[in-house]
């Protein structure tokens, strides 16, 4: 997961802009506490337990898609990465 470094940092400022302008709403917070997480698992500070729990794509497309396209395009990247890390190959 450490080649999604520069989409989590790009996501994470797109998000703190939009939190700028709507102190305190909730799934931008969100949004914002699950990317911060994945940054702390690709720099080792924190484990993968909670990956299965990350839904940067559903909120995506709820709360972002319409309003910031390009974020809402980097979620779904990401989630995308995610995905495939919490779901090892059997």
């Amino acid at each position: 997961m450490d080649d999604l470094e520069p989409d989590l940092a790009d996501a994470l400022q797109r998000c703190e802009s939009l939190l700028a302008g709507r102190p305190g709403l909730p799934p931008l917070v969100s949004i914002r506490n699950q990317l911060i997480y994945l940054q702390q698992v690709c720099a080792g500070t924190a484990g993968p337990e909670r990956l299965a729990e990350i839904i940067l794509g559903l909120l995506a497309v709820r709360e972002v898609e319409g309003w910031d396209d390009e974020l809402a395009d980097l979620l779904h990247s990401i989630q995308a990465a995610v995905n495939r890390r919490a779901t090892p190959l059997a």
